[in-house]
């Protein structure tokens, strides 16, 4: 699925980061997609609280946010 998500969002002409640094990416992204529940134990309403104001958060991996 998100090797899928990735070639379609660069053909849009979309840019793709890692997560990396999870600040960073939620401070800068308009959406960020959970395509794995590996980073699930790391997402918290800190993380969330940085989001901008019009991102959108996509949870395609199958599993509670919280």
């Amino acid at each position: 699925m998100g090797k899928k998500l990735v070639q379609k969002a660069l053909g849009l002409g979309l840019q793709v980061q890692s997560a990396s640094n999870l600040e960073n990416l939620f401070m800068s992204s308009d959406v960020i997609s959970f395509n794995t529940k590996a980073y699930m134990p790391f997402l918290n309403l800190e993380l969330l609280e940085l989001l901008k104001p019009h991102s959108l958060l996509i949870n395609t991996c199958m599993g509670k946010l919280f």
